[in-house]
């Protein structure tokens, strides 16, 4: 027992290094200005502990601070504050955002690229967590189907192209992978062991997961629908159960609303602006860039940006010019990662571990009914909804695939044994 658990430390301590190391290799996106920029927000409240600034105002006093704080997470904004804070960084040392109607050379004069020394500093707050879902994701292979699902979830997880360059950029995208996995894995324990501890686990994981982008909405809704959904199956102690599932959401929600400090003096008006802002985001990027015409296409950008999950290293075409150089050192580096569905054969072959993967979801047990509600729906749902062809906006559904893709290779594992064992018998 000892040497597995020792083995199985060896392998997670790898490839939460793998992770971490490749920060420095990773072509920069605009937004990572934008994000350091933000930082500003753990001066206002932990250093300045101005909490002035965060009131809502229609008319906002500062429009562009506001919109921000409306629509970008908060978990990156602390604790990459945190980390230039610690490294001896000041306010001052910190970029101004980027300028999207600007080409490079004038973000360069203008100050909106950051030092080459801050943004490593900044990347690693977000790598940080990407790299701990590597032991998220591995535990919930192991409770939900042992160590064979979950070194294979893991390996999908550290491996993927996306995860790799997503999550080591300065973005919100290594608090949404963590925390979106932790609250996975503490409502699979809430399910086993029935405690207010792993109620508060799950309250906790979720708040931090909403805390760190919008997007997260859909997948935590889905957790807690799946162990809803599994408690009245069961209908075992149903009301202390649903007790502890309704404090669960209670914690969650105050968990954001604490993180969130936008929202306190109008929530109401600031879930009106976000939606509105959200919105008008969204409708102004489709008309700009242009959104799937149809089904079909949402269909293939799924294959495209999740299975075969080739790096989008950038949105705006012109992004070519400006980092080609780096993108090609980066492709030709160990730390781009390896997707199984980048040839037709490895596509082929993964969807058929997919397909397994969910067959196996669908049995009378409250953990499988859980992930299959969590999975099964928000990549559904996720097809259906994101407008664009753009890689980010698929990165919520990853971790998804990375457990269906364990389930199925530990089924297919399993299947080989039994008739491996049935052939010598």
């Amino acid at each position: 027992m000892r040497a597995k658990i020792a083995l199985d430390t060896l392998w997670i301590t790898f490839w939460m290094a793998f992770v971490l190391f490749g920060i420095n290799a990773v072509p920069f996106h605009g937004d990572e200005s934008t994000l350091i920029y933000n930082t500003t927000d753990y001066v206002d409240q932990f250093i300045d502990r101005d909490l002035s600034v965060f009131i809502y105002g229609n008319p906002a006093v500062d429009p562009m601070d506001q919109n921000l704080r409306l629509l970008d997470g908060r978990v990156h904004k602390y604790l990459a504050g945190l980390f230039w804070h610690v490294r001896g960084f000041t306010p001052d040392d910190l970029n101004t955002p980027w300028d999207w109607g600007a080409d490079w050379t004038y973000n360069l004069n203008a100050g909106h690229l950051p030092t080459p020394e801050l943004l490593i500093t900044a990347r690693a707050a977000s790598a940080v967590l990407a790299a701990l879902g590597v032991a998220a994701i591995f535990g919930i292979g192991l409770t939900l189907q042992g160590r064979i699902a979950a070194y294979a979830m893991s390996l999908f997880y550290a491996l993927h192209p996306a995860i790799l360059l997503n999550g080591r950029r300065s973005m919100m995208e290594g608090a949404l992978l963590l925390f979106g996995l932790l609250t996975v894995l503490a409502a699979l324990h809430l399910l086993r062991r029935r405690s207010a501890l792993w109620a508060g686990v799950l309250g906790l994981a979720a708040g931090f997961a909403l805390a760190s982008k919008q997007s997260a909405l859909v997948p935590v809704a889905l957790v807690f629908i799946g162990v809803g959904v599994a408690l009245l199956i069961e209908r075992r102690r149903l009301l202390p159960d649903l007790i502890r599932w309704s404090a669960a959401g209670v914690i969650a929600i105050a968990v954001f609303v604490v993180m969130n400090p936008i929202w306190w003096s109008d929530p109401i008006g600031v879930a009106r602006a976000v939606f509105a802002e959200r919105t008008r985001l969204l409708s102004g990027q489709v008309d700009y860039f242009g959104g799937y015409p149809d089904l079909g296409a949402k269909l293939d950008g799924f294959v495209r940006y999740s299975l075969i999950g080739t790096p989008q290293y950038y949105e705006v075409e012109v992004w070519r010019d400006w980092i080609g150089e780096a993108i090609a050192g980066y492709d030709a580096s160990i730390w781009r990662g390896v997707s199984f569905g980048e040839s037709t054969l490895g596509l082929i072959a993964l969807g058929i571990v997919l397909i397994i993967g969910m067959i196996s979801l669908f049995r009378h047990d409250p953990n499988r009914i859980l992930i299959a509600i969590w999975a099964v729906i928000s990549i559904a749902i996720t097809i259906a909804i994101t407008p664009l062809p753009w890689q980010r906006y698929y990165l919520p559904i990853l971790p998804a695939i990375a457990v269906i893709f364990g389930l199925g290779i530990a089924a297919i594992v399993n299947l080989v044994i039994r008739y491996r064992r049935g052939s010598v018998s």
